[in-house]
């Protein structure tokens, strides 16, 4: 079975990290979360964000069509970029 040319659950995540900024989080709660994600992974949290690779935008699409959010792949990425710099300062 030939694998997909993109990791669906990155694609949901995108839309998931969407929905739960758009929820108020907790700004102190988020940053150690993602602080202790990346420490358990052995890895330092990123000084900035890559860009989704173009092959996801079709699935990202389906996705946020079937929860009825009107979003973009780049309005997505636009918002955790933003929120990962607010938690930055």
């Amino acid at each position: 079975m030939a694998s997909a040319p993109y990791d669906s659950s990155r694609v949901r995540d995108l839309i998931d990290m969407n929905v739960l900024i758009s929820s108020q989080l907790d700004n102190n709660k988020a940053k150690q979360a993602i602080k202790t994600i990346f420490e358990q992974h052995k890895r330092s949290v990123p000084d900035k964000l890559e860009l989704p690779p173009e092959q996801w935008r079709q699935q990202f699409n389906i996705i946020a069509e079937s929860r009825k959010l009107d979003l973009t792949i780049a309005q997505a990425f636009y918002n955790i970029e933003s929120y990962a710099k607010k938690l930055a300062t």
